[in-house]
């Protein structure tokens, strides 16, 4: 997860323009990011990590710091590492 987290910090950075102070930041009331800052993460996190974070877990609550976004991907990784057993995936039996 630090991996992700300093992935994320670097992404803030050089793609967005942003220079996140702490990893609890609320970067909506900072005013760090904006809606359209926020639709490029998204983007950018889909583009890097290959994930797309699913409106379900677009609260506002849980993608409002840089620590909540990376648990959010994380999360998001971690599924697609998984064995895709009942799935449809490979291990299923025809």
């Amino acid at each position: 997860m630090r991996e992700i987290y300093g992935r994320l910090r670097e992404m803030f950075r050089e793609r967005l323009h942003v220079d996140v102070p702490a990893a609890d930041t609320d970067l909506l009331e900072s005013g760090l990011l904006d809606s359209l800052r926020f639709v490029a993460l998204l983007a950018h996190v889909e583009s890097e990590f290959g994930v797309a974070i699913p409106l379900a877990d677009l609260e506002l609550d849980r993608v409002s710091t840089l620590a909540a976004i990376a648990e959010v991907v994380h999360g998001l990784t971690v599924s697609l590492d998984a064995p895709l057993r009942g799935r449809g995936g490979p291990d299923r039996l025809a």
